[in-house]
């Protein structure tokens, strides 16, 4: 909870902030980004007495200009790009924390969106780093992309840098462990600089109308909520739970389901956040592959039994589920926490928030970061006497972003607009908490999809999870190998 608390602390100062804003736009927050050229003043800039970050006062880096490559569309630029007069909360967060680094440093911040393809994207800017082409400063892409420019040593190792304290709350010290077999080596950083990092953990929403009506009590979604809190909440139990709350006519086609689910992405995070471990860390360094157990076997036979003979759930290969559930279709749904924002802030019936149930009662809820969550790199092609100001801006992004973008987002927008009941806070503050990764799921596509086997599991009903581990395992080895060695040098 320390970061949480952290954050809490900055919501005093970042509601004095956008109220301010919004007094001077003369609009409600809440609705679509606008568009503005206008910098403001200084006014903006937080309380000095709120920052978190050990950076010089008198840094001055002569209005240099720090250019950063996204990925093109709202949703990632929105982690970069905002305008002073947008009606949104999180927006003017955004522009004021952008601001802030810009009258802080003496830096001019320039976002350029790319391909609004993940994959192009980050194949162009690669492309430009291996010619020696020096054109960005630094790159934000996602995850699963990003980390095989690592291994191609596309970016600089940021560990023992200038200004970078990677002990400092607002960086997610932990999971760039994950990212990095605990090398202590930081290629790719993790923490409050990018939202996705919150909005694209794992939660389970559940409709609470239905879910009441069907379990003929009105207090029944209360009770759901004391059964995470007592630690009871499990696979078990949701896939009881999914079945009893369908309400489906005779042929079992039509009527209100207990769950929609896909079979892509969506099964990979289910799997980490019930609990299961693909990988571990070894004494000497190495990564060991530990995911062939019988919890795992027990696990891939639970969940083909949810998807495939539970009479409640509803498979499909596309991306409706978040349709079908505002549209009051299903009980349940697997999703991510910015569904609240981006999809149900328009939901009629009230909802819930809770963590994905653990396979064994035993375990700690986890919650899966999805693998398109944005990472920072430094290209090795920025030259040497320009670092110093990429290094204290990536700082200085990492720490505004704590005190102003973070808290407009986790309390003001996810916890307070967009959430329904006050419980739904606390469910909020435990899915955060449980946040994580792993590092063969990070790595899946250089290790031949081993950490996303589970996609084809579920594709394929037929399909069988041993034979399809040994495949994928005997063709990553070697890469495996590579990895660790890469590491460990």
């Amino acid at each position: 909870m320390k970061r949480l608390l952290q954050w809490i602390c900055g919501c005093m100062a970042v509601c004095l902030l956008l109220g301010s804003l919004a007094a001077c736009s003369g609009k409600e927050p809440g609705e679509a980004a606008g568009t503005s050229d206008s910098m403001g003043d200084g006014s903006h800039t937080p309380p000095e007495d709120t920052r978190l970050d050990d950076l010089p006062d008198d840094l001055d880096f002569n209005d240099e200009t720090i250019t950063i490559a996204c990925r093109g569309g709202l949703r990632w630029e929105a982690e970069l790009i905002a305008a002073e007069d947008s009606e949104s909360t999180v927006d003017r967060a955004v522009y004021s924390r952008n601001h802030a680094v810009e009258q802080r440093l003496h830096v001019l911040l320039d976002v350029v969106p790319g391909d609004t393809s993940q994959d192009i994207f980050m194949q162009n800017v690669s492309i430009q780093i291996r010619s020696g082409i020096d054109e960005y400063d630094i790159i934000a892409g996602a995850q699963f992309l990003a980390v095989q420019g690592v291994l191609e040593s596309l970016y600089l190792d940021l560990s023992g840098t200038e200004y970078l304290d990677f002990e400092k709350p607002y960086w997610n010290d932990s999971y760039m462990d994950t990212l990095s077999m605990k090398s202590g080596k930081r290629y790719c950083l993790a923490g409050d600089l990018a939202l996705s990092m919150i909005g694209w953990t794992t939660c389970v929403y559940f409709n609470k109308p239905l879910y009441n009506n069907a379990r003929g009590d009105g207090g029944a979604a209360d009770a759901l909520y004391q059964t995470v809190l007592d630690g009871d909440w499990t696979f078990e139990l949701f896939a009881e739970l999914v079945k009893s709350c369908a309400t489906l006519d005779e042929s079992g086609e039509n009527g209100i389901y207990g769950l929609y689910v896909d079979t892509n992405s969506t099964t990979d995070r289910i799997t980490l956040s019930a609990g299961m471990r693909f990988s571990e860390v070894t004494g000497t360094g190495e990564v060991r592959v530990t995911m062939y157990n019988d919890t795992m076997l027990a696990f891939v036979d639970a969940i083909k039994d949810l998807y495939f003979e539970n009479e409640g759930t509803n498979v499909y290969a596309a991306d409706i589920q978040y349709e079908s559930f505002i549209g009051g279709e299903s009980v349940f749904v697997v999703g991510t926490l910015n569904a609240a924002v981006y999809y149900f802030s328009s939901m009629e019936d009230d909802y819930g928030i809770i963590p994905f149930p653990k396979f064994e009662k035993e375990m700690e809820y986890s919650a899966s970061v999805q693998d398109n969550v944005a990472l920072y790199m430094v290209p090795r092609t920025v030259a040497e006497d320009r670092r110093e100001a990429v290094y204290a801006t990536l700082e200085c992004m990492a720490s505004e972003s704590s005190i102003t973008v973070l808290p407009a987002f986790y309390e003001s927008a996810l916890k307070g607009r967009y959430t329904k009941d006050p419980i739904s806070a606390q469910m909020v503050d435990i899915i955060h908490d449980a946040a994580c990764t792993d590092f063969v799921y990070v790595y899946s596509y250089s290790l031949s999809k081993l950490g996303t086997i589970m996609r084809a599991i579920m594709s394929d009903p037929a399909s069988n999870f041993t034979s399809l581990y040994r495949e994928r395992y005997e063709s990553a080895s070697e890469m495996l190998r590579q990895i660790s060695a890469f590491y460990l040098k």
